[in-house]
C-alpha cells in the first residue's frame, strides 16, 4: 500500500518491464515527462518529449473519443548496453 500511495503522489514511478515484473523507481522530476527504460540493466531515464497532442487528435478523429490520462514508457537498450547487445547479436548470426 505504501508503494501505491507514493506512486499516486508522483514521488516514485511504477514500471512494468517486458519481463512482466513490477519495479518502483524514485524520480526527482516532478514535471510532466515520460521514461526510457533499458531492458538489459533496468536503468530509467527521463524523456522530455510527449507526443500526447498527436495521440489525442487521433483518438478524437478516428475513434470519436476523449483521452483522460496516459502513460508512456519506452523500452530499449541504453548507451552502455546497446553495444554489448549489438555485438552479441552479430556473434549469434555469424
Amino acid at each position: 500500500r505504501n508503494l501505491e500511495y507514493l506512486s499516486k503522489e508522483n514521488i516514485i514511478i511504477k514500471v512494468v518491464h517486458p519481463d512482466r515484473k513490477l519495479y518502483y523507481y524514485y524520480c526527482h522530476n516532478t514535471g510532466h515527462h515520460h521514461h526510457f527504460i533499458c531492458t538489459s540493466c533496468k536503468k530509467v531515464e527521463d524523456l522530455a518529449f510527449c507526443g500526447m497532442e498527436t495521440i489525442e487528435e487521433e483518438v478524437k478523429k478516428k475513434l470519436k473519443g476523449n483521452v483522460v490520462s496516459h502513460l508512456l514508457q519506452v523500452f530499449g537498450f541504453c548507451k552502455e548496453c546497446a553495444p554489448r547487445k549489438l555485438s552479441s547479436r552479430r556473434r549469434q548470426h555469424a
